[in-house]
């Protein structure tokens, strides 16, 4: 299963090797790969938009903290670079509780007022800038907040991030605090895609 970064030469397999670093690392650092993560992810994206629920599968295992169970479904992006043989997303979105579909929304809001605020960084005033980054953070919170109020009765392959919940918020607690300090608008796409995977990945159920 292991790949050597001089083996890593496609986007599928640079993003298996990121995601086998991730792996390999401790689970409270693991996250730090997630720019090159979503870089590949997006290149991924792009050259092969047919893939993009698969890839979003992809990532509701990462979101989980399972990053070897993500690692087996790059493989089969690998494979079908050989192949040509597409590989099977599970099914799309599906009708999800009014809770659950409040969250997504709410998740997707957040994000689409972040990308508003990359494209448009320049003219932001600083205050605003700080509020909209704050916001999401303080969203991140409430889900936090609230695991405790939550049971976890999934079953199979549903998506539940209850049990990486810590490691995400503190993920993008830093994150928030080091653009805030900084003012470096890229490292505001991880936190916009996090949002973006995430509520599509409560979608899909």
């Amino acid at each position: 299963d292991t790949l050597t970064e001089a083996q890593a030469n496609t986007p599928s397999k640079k993003l298996y090797f990121t995601l086998q670093s991730m792996y390999l690392n401790n689970a409270s650092d693991a996250l730090s790969g997630l720019d090159y993560y979503f870089d590949y992810i997006t290149q991924i994206r792009t050259l092969a938009p047919h893939v993009t629920d698969f890839t979003t599968d992809i990532s509701a295992q990462i979101l989980q903290g399972h990053y070897y169970k993500g690692m087996k479904l790059v493989q089969d992006l690998i494979n079908a670079e050989i192949s040509g043989e597409e590989p099977k997303a599970k099914t799309a979105m599906i009708e999800v509780s009014p809770q659950v579909e409040m969250e997504a929304q709410m998740l997707s809001q957040a994000a689409d007022q972040l990308h508003d605020l990359h494209d448009n960084w320049d003219t932001t005033p600083v205050n605003e800038r700080d509020n909209a980054i704050s916001y999401n953070r303080k969203l991140w919170m409430a889900f936090f907040d609230g695991v405790g109020n939550k049971t976890r009765e999934t079953q199979g392959d549903e998506f539940d991030i209850l049990g990486n919940i810590i490691n995400l918020y503190n993920f993008i607690y830093k994150r928030s605090a080091d653009i805030i300090a900084n003012g470096e608008k890229d490292k505001l796409n991880s936190l916009i895609n996090i949002n973006h995977e995430c509520a599509n990945a409560l979608r899909r159920g």
